[in-house]
């Protein structure tokens, strides 16, 4: 997993990773839509209400909303991941400054 995250671009782990967690997204709405509403229990457990979603509304309803997420999830990875990037490099910088000014003595 190391060589995974280490090698490739923070775009690509996010849109891998984001439909999967999707999905997840989906069934905690509609378990707690059940609870919102006093409705008759139609999802009683999260693979009771996977199953349902699938048969209902076939596996393009687990993707319900996943662009609308991904807009919004996309400039604050950028963000995060941009920041991140510009204070490693400021503080390898410092590092090696350190380093070479306890070299020069």
């Amino acid at each position: 997993m190391g060589f995974i995250l280490q090698h490739c671009h923070p775009v690509v782990l996010l849109l891998s990773g984001s439909p999967f967690a999707h999905i997840l997204q989906v069934v905690r709405a509609r378990l707690q839509q059940r609870q919102a509403h006093n409705r008759a229990v139609q999802y009683r457990d999260g693979l009771a209400t996977l199953k349902l979603i699938i048969q209902r509304e076939g596996t393009g309803g687990l993707y319900k909303g996943l662009v609308p997420n991904v807009l919004r999830v996309m400039p604050q990875s950028a963000i995060t991941f941009l920041v991140y990037e510009k204070v490693m490099q400021l503080l390898e910088a410092e590092v090696f400054r350190n380093l070479e000014k306890s070299w020069a003595h």
